[in-house]
């Protein structure tokens, strides 16, 4: 799945202007600017997209900047960009076999220019622009929020789901009382139109740990499609409560933290990294569901924390290999290396080359890995719902079995001195040919099952069976020529082929 900031994408009238990032302001993207390239993204192998909130958003200019992200939401019953356009971008995605994920905020919204929630009249709602009743849509009365005046607090889950986000400030987050069955029909029957008119496939929902798990079972359940909470939270137990009691699957914090912390030098920790593993895949109800990811809107960019080519290449590769669905943030294929928000919310068509540029390294990489999963889940009907497991972990490098891929990511660099070699035991057939599908080099188990990988300039490895990849491989083509005829016909008979 791509995820889009969708001011920061692409313009529909094609131009391509200046683009502050510090300045925290509309740049001008929109839905026909996504819709316009589509043929970029599906180029990548993406077959499902992720888009900003299109709730209507607060009006204001203020001192941190305007709602270009969609998360200052005014009315969240009504739509910010016009009906036309997102029934457009759906049926463009779908025309494309191709998958609509919205994000949606359900905890707050937004009002400029207060100090304190004594100034919040939810009744009122006049802001700097001039915004007069009305402007949050049916939550009009104090007792539509949580009023209080206090601070979120570690361990306290009462304090996480009343206290404002945004308790002081320009701008001021008044945090919906969500426990009130007003505001839940409201927000339930607000879905429910919204996914039933566009052909909503999936939902993000913004903020979710910020809200009573009772209402995201509800919410998710009037929505009638599968919903990825974000619960921006480290710890595994905390964070499956939420798939646990509440929604379909959860983005993959826990892992994330892991992650960025074992690739993002050569001193991170390849135990900790096995440790998350497992215990994500023990302790959650699906962690083949969860979402994948090494960067987004609200986390600093990858190559912000190494410029090292080898380690940003290990880092993204895990989610494309490991257990849940791959999310990938717009820009990182262009080499985008904004550190914390708003730095990391560039406009695409100002960075590469040239704008939308398709001969990258990264979006090279990205395409490959996209493919290669799709390959996986030809040569294994389990492959998405197969858990991964570690088979081997050292101090630098770690091997990672989801059948039928096997891989071998390491954070020595590109810098690595020497070569390290690991012999590891698979699940290949002896004496089996492999290839290493990002090098397309083939190696053959031994008779034992047995595979040495060898690592060298800390370049990450991703194993799979030469015969998984016979039947006109979207990559190694030259690799394939060492198939024999009867290779090819097993192949074939193995995926329903004549």
């Amino acid at each position: 799945m791509s995820e889009l900031m969708t001011d920061r994408f692409a313009l529909g009238n094609g131009s391509t202007p200046a683009c502050n990032t510090a300045a925290q302001v509309f740049c001008g993207g929109d839905l026909q600017g996504i819709i316009d390239e589509l043929d970029y993204i599906q180029g990548m192998g993406f077959d499902a997209v992720w888009i900003s909130p299109v709730s209507a958003q607060i009006l204001d200019d203020t001192i941190v900047g305007q709602a270009y992200h969609g998360y200052w939401a005014s009315d969240l019953t009504k739509l910010g960009p016009s009906p036309t356009a997102l029934q457009a971008l759906s049926s463009a995605l779908h025309d494309r076999s191709m998958a609509l994920m919205l994000d949606v905020v359900v905890n707050h919204v937004a009002f400029a220019l207060a100090v304190s929630t004594s100034q919040f009249d939810p009744a009122v709602g006049q802001s700097s622009t001039g915004e007069m009743d009305g402007v949050y849509g049916p939550f009009d009365l104090p007792t539509d929020y949580h009023m209080l005046a206090c601070t979120i607090e570690d361990g306290n889950q009462t304090s996480v789901e009343q206290c404002w986000l945004e308790p002081t400030g320009s701008v001021i987050t008044p945090d919906l009382n969500t426990s009130s069955s007003k505001i839940q029909n409201a927000l339930y029957t607000n879905v429910r139109n919204i996914v039933q008119t566009y052909a909503i496939d999936g939902i993000r929902i913004d903020a979710a740990m910020h809200v009573e798990k009772p209402f995201l079972k509800g919410f998710e359940t009037n929505a009638g499609v599968f919903c990825m909470g974000e619960v921006l939270n480290g710890d595994p137990l905390y964070v499956n409560d939420y798939q646990a009691s509440a929604l379909s699957s959860t983005l993959n914090y826990p892992m994330y933290f892991t992650l960025t912390q074992a690739f993002s030098d050569t001193s991170g920790s390849m135990l900790n990294l096995a440790n998350m593993i497992s215990t994500i895949s023990y302790w959650f109800d699906d962690s083949t569901v969860l979402g994948g990811f090494a960067s987004n809107h609200d986390m600093p960019r990858p190559r912000s924390m190494t410029t090292d080519d080898a380690l940003l290449k290990n880092m993204f590769t895990y989610s494309f290999v490991a257990d849940g669905i791959p999310i990938w943030y717009y820009g990182d294929e262009q080499n985008a290396s904004g550190g914390s928000d708003p730095s990391n919310r560039e406009a695409l068509w100002t960075l590469g080359d040239e704008p939308y540029d398709t001969s990258s390294t990264l979006y090279d990489y990205v395409t490959r890995m996209n493919a290669v999963r799709k390959a996986a889940a030809g040569a294994s009907l389990t492959f998405y719902t197969t858990k991964a497991s570690v088979l081997i972990q050292t101090t630098h490098s770690i091997a990672i079995s989801k059948y039928p891929l096997l891989s071998v990511l390491t954070n020595q660099g590109s810098a690595q001195s020497g070569t390290e070699s690991l012999t590891i035991q698979t699940a290949y057939q002896p004496e089996s040919m492999v290839v290493d599908v990002l090098s397309c080099v083939l190696s053959q188990v031994d008779s034992s099952g047995s595979l040495t990988v060898h690592i060298n300039y800390g370049q990450p490895q991703v194993f799979m069976p030469l015969t998984s990849i016979a039947l006109d491989p979207p990559f190694c083509a030259d690799v394939a020529s060492y198939l024999t005829c009867q290779d090819r016909i097993a192949s074939r008979a193995w995926r329903g082929g004549v």
